[in-house]
């Protein structure tokens, strides 16, 4: 029997909301006034103050995917400009292993790759400096480390590169969503300060950090699009046409209902595969696969939906319904797009 949702996640996850709620709303100050962003630095304090990125004994249970998967939901609600879900998911394989007992090595701004590597790892580890290039890395500008899959002569492990050291080069690439900068970064025999291999429960490190980043997204996912459906619901009661509200057409009803069903639908999926995952399930592998192949296609349906029920006033830049549809299309193929999920949920059934 696996331990879903508890009392203790409910206080976590709302005290989670309140806190994104409030740098949401300056976010919102901000871009109407200044027409920028909150900065991503205020985020990453404020989930530290919280205690996510803890790294004393007791602040174990912060790193589980059932507390990790209701941060990124709130986190995706929000939507500000910070790579929560790479951070997490890259704190909870250093909580997770032997080889991380330096406190200062769970640094709360690590970021990952968004690109799951498919075949072998395109980075090689030698005499503890990795060389190769990594694409599609998330604020690697602002981030201090990169949690970088990397070949040894006993297969793969995660090299932690700094990313102020000497031989890292980024090139920017064009992304969908401009407020999450994304860079490819290459290496040439660049010192890393850890290298993860077997993590404390025999798992390989770079399996569980790809298993972690997907269940995160599918999470997060999930958050964009409850805010997505219950912002639409906002707009059609508000918006009258010929003196009545648009929200009493049939057919935007159905439409906004259909949504908040598939809504439902994927915080079901990833709370089980979040429990699943702590549980150290024999299904867990595969209940992430299915968590994020469904959050990712229905995510982009949703978007597209609620979209239509805007109207005009949905393609806008001043409008919020643009930054949360930008998320949903980059989380939708990153850390896993469908196809590559599909073939891994394939061979777990196989297996």
């Amino acid at each position: 029997m696996f331990n879903f949702i508890t009392e203790e996640h409910r206080l976590i996850a709302d005290s989670v909301r309140k806190v994104f709620e409030d740098l949401a709303a300056a976010d919102t100050v901000q871009r109407q006034t200044a027409k920028t962003r909150i900065d991503g630095a205020t985020v990453c304090l404020a989930l530290a103050d919280l205690g996510v990125f803890g790294t004393a004994p007791e602040d174990q249970a912060m790193a589980s995917a059932q507390v990790q998967s209701a941060i990124s939901r709130e986190a995706g609600a929000a939507c500000l400009p910070y790579p929560v879900l790479e951070a997490l998911a890259a704190h909870a394989v250093m909580m997770r292993s032997p080889q991380a007992s330096d406190p200062s090595q769970h640094a709360a701004w690590v970021t990952v790759p968004l690109a799951d590597a498919v075949g072998d790892a395109a980075c090689i580890l030698t005499a503890g400096r990795v060389t190769g290039k990594v694409r599609l890395v998330p604020f690697a500008t602002a981030a201090e480390v990169l949690l970088v899959p990397a070949r040894r002569a006993s297969g793969e492990v995660l090299a932690c590169a700094p990313l102020a050291e000497a031989g890292v080069t980024h090139a920017p690439r064009i992304t969908v969503e401009a407020d999450y900068p994304v860079h490819d970064v290459t290496f040439k025999e660049t010192p890393v300060s850890l290298v993860l291999d077997v993590l404390a429960d025999g798992k390989p490190a770079v399996e569980t950090l790809q298993q972690r980043s997907s269940l995160l997204a599918a999470a997060e996912i999930s958050g964009v699009c409850r805010r997505l459906v219950h912002m639409t619901r906002d707009y059609l009661v508000a918006r009258t046409q010929f003196g009545a509200p648009l929200g009493s057409n049939q057919a935007l009803k159905h439409a906004l209902a259909d949504a908040l069903v598939k809504v439902e639908a994927m915080n079901a999926v990833v709370d089980y595969a979040a429990a699943a995952s702590d549980a150290g399930s024999v299904d867990a592998g595969a209940s992430i696969c299915a968590a994020k192949m469904f959050a990712g296609s229905s995510g982009k349906q949703i978007a597209d939906t609620m979209l239509q029920l805007h109207g005009a006033i949905g393609y806008t830049m001043e409008y919020p319904l643009q930054l949360l549809m930008r998320r949903a299309y980059r989380l939708n193929v990153a850390h896993g797009p469908q196809r590559v999920q599909g073939e891994r949920l394939y061979k777990a059934f196989v297996a």
